[in-house]
């Protein structure tokens, strides 16, 4: 499985989306969970894409495992947010509620993050050697780039909870906000791809499922 991983990585983390999208799906129809059951299932294939390379990228850049790295703070951050997502869209129920999702989510999120981000076992679930990324051209190169590069899990969610909490006056459709809780917490890539990898053809795909999903099955 590492060797495939290794090998084919656009595969690899495309068949994860359709296999894990395809059986939460059938599994949430079986148990009769269907709110915007069709929307939720591709929003779930369209996270493992987007959050690719955002999560790849940021391993890369993370460096040594100790609590003063703000890098680490950061993985453990968009680590905890990949978590939250797919939690929020497995869970979901209605509009009304999705603040108490989002903060259950967020709960198991932190846990996730943390332990991805500094827990010694975590390091040998790491795959990229950042072949496929032009490491000289970090995001992180200027004060404002990596200001806001850092803090971009906490932005994000300020966000998030913004848009929450202050709702037109017909309310946020489903599709909306399950929209944002995908879209926004992996719009920061530390690393660009090199030209010719093919390391954006995930996040290519993720961007498509995510604007199909909200246009056509909402």
């Amino acid at each position: 499985m590492k060797r495939l991983q290794q090998a084919y990585p656009n595969l690899f983390i495309l068949a994860v989306a359709a296999l894990v999208a395809g059986v939460l799906t059938l599994y949430l129809w079986w148990t009769g969970e269907t709110q915007v059951l069709a929307l939720r299932g591709v929003l779930i294939a369209a996270l493992i894409c987007l959050s690719f390379d955002v999560l790849d990228t940021a391993s890369i850049g993370a460096g040594p495992r100790r609590l003063g790295n703000p890098d680490r703070w950061v993985l453990a951050g968009f680590h905890g947010w990949y978590l939250t997502a797919f939690l929020t869209l497995f869970l979901w129920e209605t509009p009304e509620q999705f603040g108490s999702t989002l903060f259950a989510a967020l709960i198991g999120g932190v846990i996730y993050g943390l332990l991805m981000a500094f827990a010694p076992w975590a390091e040998r679930t790491r795959q990229s050697d950042g072949r496929r990324f032009d490491l000289s051209r970090p995001v992180t190169d200027t004060r404002f780039g990596g200001w806001l590069y850092r803090l971009w899990p906490l932005l994000s969610l300020v966000l998030i909870l913004s848009f929450a909490a202050y709702p037109p006056d017909r309310g946020w459709d489903a599709g909306y906000l399950l929209f944002q809780i995908v879209l926004l917490p992996f719009i920061q890539v530390r690393y660009p791809a090199k030209p010719g990898s093919g390391a954006l053809v995930p996040r290519l795909v993720g961007v498509g499922l995510l604007v199909g999903g909200v246009i056509w099955l909402d």
